[in-house]
């Protein structure tokens, strides 16, 4: 695995406008705050990274838009030299066309926005906040308005994983750069940091959720770009060039609200499974494998079955 740092996440605060049903955010932890979380304290973890050649930054939560010094560390990332700086919001606060501005001329050059829905009714049911898909909406068109990139973040899960088609259409017809797909993740409850754990129910089946992905790429994979995130590599054969490969996981290091520190990578790995059959994959070095949490609420035959059926004799 790759272990050069090209990638600092900020995680500024816990604090969250919406209530997504796939939070990993555990609910002691919800409106979490630490007086020692200044933005001094933000600004020494930007310079540390820096020095150490990274100059890629990412301002995530919670909800990073309800952090009072965001524009003031957005600015600061921007002077001391990192040439991406990503906003990772649900966009609720960029529905408002001043605030986005603000943002973005405070150095912001790239913001990515949920989709989780191509209708109301599913992201909504998703986000389990009333309001929350028009905000979001108007975040796209404001952000698009505005002229940085724009990149679009759908997280797969029981709710929505028949319409992801739908969403990618939805992403393209919006205007988006890119479209992340994300599987659920498999975050470690209290081994590195403290993580919800994830509601019954929530993760679908990767026999019918794959199905979904693939039809959405045969429709608009050649429209927009299109990565996808969190499944094992075997059950995407023939599609492997939309695969983001999970050793640049490696590559990332967050520091967030608690002060926690933590490799993305290491973290992920923490609750990936490999089977016998991994042993043998091409793959290997590139995909972490499946996740624990799938494979306790819904076993991996099906898992078993597809990488058979798709990987053939390098599985064997």
């Amino acid at each position: 695995m790759m272990n050069r740092i090209k990638n600092l996440i900020l995680e500024l605060n816990s604090r969250c406008n919406n209530n997504c049903v796939y939070c990993y955010i555990p609910e002691s932890d919800r409106n979490y705050e630490n007086a020692g979380l200044t933005a001094q304290f933000f600004k020494k973890v930007i310079l540390e990274f820096r020095s150490m050649g990274v100059k890629n930054v990412d301002f995530t939560g919670g909800e990073p838009t309800l952090y009072k010094d965001l524009f003031e560390l957005v600015t600061f990332s921007k002077d001391a030299g990192f040439d991406n700086r990503t906003l990772v919001t649900n966009g609720r606060m960029l529905a408002y066309y001043a605030y986005c501005r603000k943002v973005i001329n405070s150095g912001i050059n790239r913001v990515v926005l949920p989709l989780n829905g191509s209708t109301k009714n599913i992201a909504e049911a998703v986000s389990r906040t009333p309001g929350s898909y028009a905000q979001t909406i108007s975040a796209i068109k404001n952000t698009k308005k505005l002229g940085v990139e724009l990149g679009i973040t759908t997280v797969v899960n029981a709710l929505n994983y028949m319409d992801i088609p739908a969403i990618m259409g939805r992403s393209f017809g919006l205007g988006a750069d890119f479209i992340n797909i994300q599987f659920l993740l498999p975050y470690v409850i209290d081994k590195i940091v403290p993580c919800r754990k994830l509601p019954s129910g929530i993760i679908p089946k990767y026999s019918e959720s794959v199905r979904q992905v693939k039809t959405g790429l045969d429709r608009f994979g050649s429209m927009i770009k299109v990565n996808v995130h969190f499944i094992p590599f075997c059950l995407m054969r023939g599609y492997e060039k939309y695969l983001h490969n999970d050793a640049f996981k490696f590559n990332r290091v967050a520091v967030n609200y608690r002060k926690y520190r933590y490799n993305i990578g290491e973290h992920l790995r923490m609750g990936s499974v490999r089977t016998s059959r991994c042993s043998g994959c091409p793959d290997a070095a590139e995909c972490l494998g499946f996740f624990q949490s799938y494979s306790r609420e819904l076993g991996i035959e099906d898992i078993m079955k597809e990488c058979a059926g798709s990987a053939g004799d390098n599985m064997a």
